[in-house]
């Protein structure tokens, strides 16, 4: 009878624990709450090599994120351009940073926003968008050159982007800042929710 006893007090210590450990690797080690920050953290530890992204840009210019990354640091967002929720917010964060940020340290810099919907926002939007934000020279804004599909989703899942398009046309999705440095290797991401004085403190640190 002692023994059942027993048996009956570490089975569910025994379960409990287990579950623990397996949620512990499913969030990868309680940091991964959401799919967004699943996908992040599924993609790898940083630094790491970015997958190339076909785009048209502002011009109506075709070309691949490579060809655009070349040489610069790089502070780049997804989003898109009717979108009701956060995206408004992270173009006015990234409006500060640009504004704060020292004439040596945009030398070193390109800003790139990549819209994830390329149907609505064509070469046309993207130009009057970037002509109400006073035509920064260093700050791109592009599209990507096609519909999600299952070869550029899986670039965006390996970038650390999640992307789900709803029923109603409008798009859940990952809202973090990544910063690339000149070899195109993503370096540091940053959260939508942080503050922007830390983001250009890190940054001033990381370019300077």
């Amino acid at each position: 009878m002692k023994n059942d006893r027993i048996v009956q007090i570490l089975i569910p210590i025994i379960l409990f624990i287990s579950f623990v450990c397996l949620f512990y690797k499913w969030t990868f080690g309680f940091t991964s709450f959401t799919t967004a920050a699943y996908v992040l953290n599924s993609a790898g530890s940083s630094p790491r090599k970015t997958p190339e992204l076909k785009i048209l840009d502002q011009n109506g210019q075709q070309l691949s994120t490579n060809e655009l990354f070349k040489n610069k640091y790089v502070l780049l967002n997804f989003m898109y351009f009717h979108c009701p929720y956060v995206c408004s917010s992270i173009m006015a964060k990234l409006t500060t940073i640009h504004n704060h940020l020292t004439n040596n340290q945009l030398k070193k810099l390109i800003i790139v926003s990549i819209s994830i919907d390329p149907n609505h926002d064509t070469s046309e939007i993207l130009n009057q968008v970037w002509k109400t934000h006073d035509q920064p020279k260093i700050w791109h804004f592009v599209s990507l050159a096609d519909e999600i599909n299952k070869d550029s989703s899986n670039n965006l899942s390996r970038f650390g982007v999640w992307i789900y398009q709803r029923p109603d046309g409008f798009f859940n999705h990952s809202t973090y800042l990544f910063l690339l440095d000149p070899n195109g290797n993503i370096i540091h991401i940053f959260n939508a929710e942080q503050n922007n004085d830390e983001i250009i403190r890190t940054m001033e640190e990381i370019i300077t």
